[in-house]
This record gives C-alpha cells, sequence and structure tokens, in this order.
C-alpha cells in the first residue's frame, strides 16, 4: 500500500501553510509570555528599543545580531507599547511564520501528511523565543535554497538557472540582515550547490555562482552604503564582529558569580524561564543523527546530479543539506536541546522530503510519525532553567509582573523583587540618566525605561581583550552612571573578574553596595 500521489495546487498549498502558521501562533502563545531572560532576551530588546528611540545599529552602539530584527520589532514597540508582551507577541509571530514557510516548503515535494508531521518537528521544538529572528532567518535561507531550482524542468534552462540563482542571493542577503552566520552559511551552502552540480557544464557552474553573488550584493551593498554615509565606521564594526566571533569559539559553560562587588549568589536558575532536558544519551543521539540525515539527503541528491538522473529539487536538496550542516556547526559551541532545536528545521525539511516524498510508502511515513512523537516527548521534558519562552509547562503560580514594560508571568517571589528593583532604579536614576548593570542583566534598563551606560547591549563579547575592557571603562566613565544593579543570581558562560579583571577593578573602585533586594545588589557611584 502506498500513499497516494497528491497534486498540490497553489492556493491549497498556501492555505495549509496559513493554517498551520495559525496553529503554530496558538501554541506559541500558550507558554510565551512566561518566565524572562536578563541576558539574551535583554540583548535583543535593548537593541530593539534603542532602534524604536532612533538609534542605528552599528553607529549609535553595537548591537549584536543582524539589524533587521531590531527594524521589526521597532515599529512594534511604538505602535503597540513598550513591554515585552509587545516584544513577545511579535517573536511569536516570527515563528508562526517560519513554521508557516517550512510547510509551503515541504508541500513542494511531501505529501500532506509529511509535510504536516515534519513541520510539526519545529512547532513542538522550537527553541528559545527570543532567537525566532534566527528562525526567521532560518526559514528565509531555506526559501533561498528552493529557488536554485526553480523551472529546473524549463526549456530555456539557462535563464531559468540565472533567474533562481539570483533570487536565491536576494534571499540570502535578506537572511543576512536578520542574523549574519545564518544568511552567509546560506549563500555559501547555495554557492557551493550551484559548483558542485555535476549535470552543467563547469563554465554555467561558474556563471550561476556569480548571479547569485550579483543577487546577494544587490541588497547588502545599498544598506552597507547607506550606513556608511550615516556614519558606520566599518573596520570598527568589524572588530567588534570579530571578537564576537572569538569569544563564542573559546566559551566555557560555567556557571559563576559576574561581579564580587557586593554581589551574592543565589539559585543560579532560581526564577527563570525553561531549559530543555531529555538525557545526555538523547541528546548526542540527535547531535550524531542529525548531520548523518542531513548528510546522505544531499549527497544522495549530488550523486543523482552528478548522473544526469537527478529527480526535480535536487539542486534544492544539496543547497539545503549543506546549509543544515553548517547550521547545526553552531551547536558544538554549547551542546544542548536549546542549539539543536534552534537548528531543526533543515533537519525536518530533510526529515519530511526524504521519508514522505509523494509516492512513499506508508512505512516510511510511520517512521516520521514516530521521530515526530519522540520528539514531542523529548520537548515535553521542559524543567526550570534559563531560557524564557521555551516550550514547556507554565510557571506553577505565577503572577503577572505588575510593570508597565513587563507583564509577563513570573513566580511571586521574583516578580516583587523585580518590581522592587525597578521601583529603586527609577527612584535613584533620573529619567535623562544612565543606568549601569552587570554583564547578563542588559534587559533592566528597558523595564526601568533608563538608557543603558555602556553603548552596547552584550558587554561580556567585549571584555577578552584590554583594548575592549578599556572602551567599556571610558563608556562608564563619560555615561557617570549614578546607579549599578548586579544580578548575583544570574547564569553565565564566563566568571566577570576573570574575563574582565580590568572592567571589574574600576567597577569596584567607583560603585559601593547600597541596597540588597533578592539577588540583587544595588551601588552607589562614588566620590
Amino acid at each position: 500500500m502506498t500513499t497516494a500521489r497528491l497534486a498540490i495546487d497553489p492556493s491549497r498549498r498556501l492555505l495549509l501553510a496559513a493554517v498551520v502558521a495559525i496553529t503554530a501562533a496558538v501554541l506559541h502563545s500558550s507558554y510565551a509570555f512566561d518566565g524572562v531572560a536578563f541576558f539574551d532576551e535583554g540583548v535583543l530588546v535593548d537593541g530593539a528599543w534603542r532602534v524604536r528611540h532612533g538609534a542605528i545599529p552599528g553607529i549609535d552602539g553595537w548591537m549584536p545580531y543582524g539589524p533587521a530584527g531590531y527594524w521589526v520589532i521597532a515599529p512594534f514597540l511604538a505602535w503597540c507599547g513598550e513591554s515585552l508582551v509587545t516584544v513577545r507577541a511579535v517573536l511569536v509571530g516570527m515563528e508562526a511564520l517560519s513554521a508557516g514557510a517550512l510547510c509551503w516548503l515541504l508541500l513542494g515535494t511531501a505529501s500532506v501528511p509529511g509535510a504536516l508531521l515534519a513541520t510539526a518537528l519545529v512547532v513542538i521544538a522550537p527553541g528559545a523565543l527570543h532567537k525566532a529572528t534566527l528562525a526567521l532567518a532560518v526559514a528565509v535561507a531555506l526559501l533561498a535554497a528552493r529557488q536554485l531550482a526553480r523551472h529546473s524542468a524549463d526549456q530555456l534552462a539557462h535563464t531559468s538557472r540565472a533567474t533562481g540563482a539570483f533570487q536565491a542571493g536576494l534571499l540570502a542577503a535578506v537572511a543576512f540582515l536578520f542574523r549574519h552566520d545564518v544568511g552567509g552559511f546560506a549563500a555559501a551552502a547555495c554557492g557551493i550547490a550551484l559548483l558542485l552540480d555535476g549535470s552543467l557544464r563547469f563554465r554555467d557552474r561558474c556563471r550561476s555562482a556569480l548571479v547569485l553573488s550579483s543577487g546577494f550584493l544587490a541588497v547588502l551593498v545599498p544598506v552597507t552604503l547607506a550606513l556608511v554615509v550615516a556614519g558606520l565606521d566599518l573596520p570598527q564594526w568589524w572588530a567588534h564582529e570579530w571578537q564576537r566571533i572569538t569569544v563564542q569559539e573559546r566559551i566555557d559553560v560555567a556557571i559563576g558569580m559576574p561581579l564580587e562587588i557586593g554581589a551574592t549568589v543565589g539559585e543560579p536558575f532560581g526564577e527563570r524561564g525553561g531549559e530543555l532536558h531529555g538525557g545526555r544519551a538523547a541528546l548526542w543521539s540527535a547531535f550524531i543523527a542529525a548531520p548523518l540525515l542531513l548528510l546522505g539527503w544531499g549527497v544522495a541528491a549530488w550523486r543523482r546530479l552528478a548522473r544526469g538522473a537527478a529527480l526535480p529539487f535536487d539542486r534544492m536538496r544539496v543547497a539545503a543539506a549543506l546549509f543544515g550542516l553548517l547550521l547545526l556547526n553552531q551547536a558544538r559551541l554549547v551542546p544542548s536541546t536549546h542549539r539543536l532545536f534552534q537548528s531543526l528545521a533543515p533537519i525536518a525539511f530533510a526529515a519530511g522530503d526524504l521519508l514522505a516524498r509523494r509516492g512513499r510508502g506508508v512505512r516510511s511515513h510511520t517512521v516520521l510519525a514516530l521521530v515526530v512523537l519522540a520528539v514531542m516527548v523529548w520537548a515535553a521534558m521542559g524543567r526550570i532553567g534559563v531560557y524564557s519562552g521555551t516550550i514547556r509547562r507554565p510557571i506553577d503560580g505565577g503572577v503577572e509582573l505588575a510593570l508597565a514594560t513587563g507583564r509577563i508571568r513570573l513566580r511571586p517571589a521574583f516578580a516583587h523583587a523585580l518590581e522592587r528593583v525597578v521601583a529603586s532604579i527609577q527612584r535613584r536614576v533620573g529619567p535623562d540618566e544612565p543606568l549601569a548593570t552587570s554583564p547578563g542583566s542588559p534587559l533592566l534598563g528597558f523595564l526601568s525605561q533608563r538608557r543603558l551606560a555602556l553603548p552596547y547591549a552584550e558587554p561580556s563579547y567585549y571584555y577578552g581583550d584590554p583594548r575592549f575592557q578599556r572602551e567599556a571603562i571610558a563608556a562608564f566613565e563619560q555615561a557617570r552612571a549614578p546607579l549599578l544593579v548586579v544580578d548575583g543570581g544570574e547564569p553565565a558562560n564566563y566568571r566577570f573578574e576573570t574575563a574582565a579583571p580590568l572592567v571589574a577593578k574600576w567597577l569596584a573602585e567607583h560603585y559601593r553596595p547600597i541596597e540588597q533586594i533578592g539577588n540583587f545588589t544595588l551601588l552607589e557611584r562614588w566620590p
């Protein structure tokens, strides 16, 4: 018995993708407004808030990630209110669009049940919500791979290839504007897939790769020129970008106290959002199986191309497999379910296309259904952890944070402490004065509606080199923030005193404790 071949007309395909997107939005909304992640979410929210008030990424302060995510979120902060609820609603929309795009892509080759099953993988295991900009960038990258195969059966092969390659370059550049790594991986994967296409002459492969590059540059060159005219210092931007890359490459996961000056260590993950834990065996089995799946899927498509026996969309399969392998490489930095799940879309794409391609039998569809069921059980094993917006049970006994900028659910004790901290900040720091925070707490600036003393939201990435430590000290000197807030119970992947001894020493010399609220220590500037 085989699954019937289903011809999906464009309107039905779009309708199914829309239904999946709406379903994903409803599911994500059930947990999206619980918990808080001061560092990861703070990085995104602080950047978007500054852009909403006129800042330009890379010019008026360094903002990690591509600028597009900030450009999307900032208008909603202006239209719907400056609150975490607004931010998370936008992120839910991004996750939903990503799921809908993946379903639409899968319906191009897979059966309807297979496409829905494979899309369910990314819906039930989306990773942390603050990574929604990454999820959207990944979806755009997969659309770029799809464009390589556009009109592949057309008799006007040269024109079709040129059009598809140019559009793939455009989409890779859009992904780059959301996440530099994702867009770069997409462009590289599509280019390599074209160069490896054995069904084309070498000259045609090179021509197609050049056309793809032109599409990529057609987006990035105008954006870069506009930023340069506005005042972007490209060498300085690259210095910051390279520092971020080098710090990530040598990241060492540990739980440490961020500042010794008045900080008290509490339960590291006590009142925060949800991380996922499924056991080492399950995690490492997934890390082994995922690249093998992508490799086998991509190599099979490449061999068909080389033999002249290609199936429709094989060029897309090669590009998507390469992209998935590059994206999955990011997870080696911090091996965790969170990192794995944020790289899941290309894996789900491969699984759906391989096991549920139109005409495949019930047996392969059953295997896909079992995989989805296993991931669903794994994702349901949520525990209290560091990330908010990870699929899990809502916080038991949670209460709404009584802040105009909050309105999310937290445990009562932590919500009360955070409200007191924000009230103290607003009492001690004027509306036009800056606020200094420990490296992992940039979200406090947004919650209290006070700009951060440092001109960038992710200071930990600049503390490895004395040059960046001196830059941070100069910024602190210029800002002269009247208050420093240290979160003594925050998780960290570095020890502040070791990573940034110059900055830690400077802060200890210029701030002294004045108030303790839960795990938070408030220090005033002196003399």
